[in-house]
């Protein structure tokens, strides 16, 4: 799916999004506990696809914490989500241009990072890789931005996330119903190619339990994570379909509830050589790093 219908998902997901994503602050959680085997304390992070800025939350907390300070900044495609995110971070007090810590959200797409090469110490991203379009590109990106030695943790959502949903709608219809999510060994090469080294990918499944059907279609959609899967079917899904899946999934029903899958995958790697001047994606483009001076 183009980009750009990603952000205006995304966008209409923005008001809704912190009530029904509890499973992404907490997987947000669980890939900040790891920046633990740092050795050094970053002094610019760049929160990739901040979404409503629930990472930033979790890191302006973890910096309190430390009493570390570092500049933050967040990118999303989606310029719905940067204003929410900025609504959090919103000053309370008249002294607003005293308070230059602040995040810093820009309106941008993570295939083409708006910024200077070698500018950050820490990239992360949290549950947003699976959306992005072309992995290697945005890899080199990655790459290019942070400095050397810098390091980029990400999570994302494996091919066995949603497996319920994928096999009762395979039951009913020969559409493609749920996003074809990356596996994690695919990951790791493209984080290869994409002159990193020795990057680490390993995952975990998470099992969430939901009363109904319809309140499972009903967080899925309020944060945005809806199909993207190239064969999907057109058109809105009618009652009788719904009714139909229903049915299916009532078959997988256990005492707590509808089981959902979930496999999340971490990704941590270091840049320890620069970037070439000049490379290629998939597609024969050609790129030229901008080096900082």
């Amino acid at each position: 799916m183009p980009q750009n219908l990603v952000g205006t998902r995304f966008g209409k997901a923005a008001l809704s999004y912190d009530k029904h994503a509890w499973l992404q602050k907490e997987i947000g959680q669980r890939l900040i506990e790891k920046l633990a085997i740092l050795k050094n304390s970053p002094t610019q992070i760049l929160d990739v696809g901040q979404g409503t800025g629930m990472v930033c939350t979790q890191l302006q907390a973890l910096e309190k914490n430390n009493k570390t300070k570092f500049k933050l900044y967040g990118i999303d495609i989606s310029y719905a989500m940067c204003q929410q995110a900025s609504l959090k971070f919103k000053s309370k007090t008249w002294f607003r241009f005293k308070d230059k810590n602040q995040p810093k959200f820009i309106q941008a797409d993570a295939h083409q990072l708006p910024f200077l090469s070698e500018q950050f110490d820490l990239l992360i991203s949290n549950c947003v890789f699976q959306w992005c379009q072309d992995l290697p590109r945005l890899f080199k990106e990655c790459h290019r931005t942070l400095a050397l030695q810098g390091n980029l943790f990400f999570s994302s959502f494996g091919p066995d996330s949603l497996q319920e949903l994928k096999y009762c709608t395979q039951k009913i219809s020969p559409h493609a119903h749920v996003h074809e999510f990356r596996d994690m060994h695919e990951i790791g090469d493209f984080l290869l190619a994409a002159h990193f080294t020795d990057p680490i990918v390993d995952m975990e499944k998470i099992t969430t339990y939901y009363p109904t059907v319809q309140s499972l279609l009903v967080d899925l959609k309020k944060i945005g994570a809806t199909n993207q899967h190239s064969q999907k079917p057109k058109g809105l899904m009618s009652k009788n379909w719904i009714k139909l899946l229903e049915t299916e999934y009532e078959k997988l029903r256990v005492p707590q509830g509808l089981p959902v899958t979930w496999e999340v995958v971490y990704g941590h790697a270091t840049k320890t050589n620069p970037l070439p001047t000049t490379w290629q994606d998939h597609e024969g483009k050609v790129f030229t790093s901008v080096r900082r001076i």
